[in-house]
């Protein structure tokens, strides 16, 4: 998570969203920085509204503006799926190496999931206490340029962000029953990005 007092913007770093090189580039710049796991680099907007948002507003001297992106949920899943096949897990019980994409999505969607599935919704980074869209602005992953445009635009510095974490290749096929189990398991979040705006709009 990345806080600008001037600007009076805070970008949440929601996973598998291009975080790691963004805080990379503007983690230096940032008046707060959460960097860490542990710090709460995932925090999610219902966690910064209740623990850090008071602090905030306070040394902005009044009204921040929250953004983030999201990434469509089966998108998500996979670039999750490919990250965990790397080699060198640091834990090896979630490496998706001998996984098929197609177990993995059903243990994602099971209640009790196995390790290398166990991962939270992305939904939970982006939704207020109504079930709806919380940041002021959410970007479509998809329109990733467009959102390191208007960031640039809105800290008043040209941003040139490095290509990190890129995932090793992998087979996504998935099975219609697997894909309609996931629509079902993640509602939420395939009905939050449905209603994001296109870069066009």
């Amino acid at each position: 998570m990345l806080c600008f007092y001037r600007a009076r913007l805070v970008v949440l770093a929601v996973p598998k969203t291009g975080t790691e090189a963004l805080e990379q580039t503007l983690g230096p710049h940032a008046d707060l920085h959460l960097g860490t796991v542990g710090q709460g680099k995932h925090m999610g907007y219902r966690d910064f509204m209740t623990k850090l948002a008071p602090q905030v507003r306070q040394s902005c001297d009044g009204p921040v503006e929250i953004w983030a992106v999201m990434r469509e949920p089966l998108e998500w899943l996979g670039s999750w799926y490919r990250f965990r096949r790397r080699a060198g897990m640091a834990d090896p019980r979630n490496s998706t190496r001998d996984i098929s994409f197609d177990n993995f999505v059903r243990a994602f969607c099971d209640e009790e999931r196995a390790p290398w599935a166990n991962l939270p919704r992305q939904s939970h980074f982006i939704v207020n206490d109504t079930s709806g869209v919380g940041p002021d602005r959410v970007f479509r992953y998809a329109d990733h340029t467009h959102f390191v445009q208007s960031l640039a635009e809105r800290l008043g510095r040209p941003i040139d962000l490095p290509q990190m974490n890129v995932s090793p290749s992998g087979n996504l096929d998935l099975s219609a029953e697997a894909e309609a189990q996931l629509h079902q398991t993640c509602a939420l979040g395939f009905a939050l990005y449905a209603a994001l705006p296109h870069a066009s709009v």
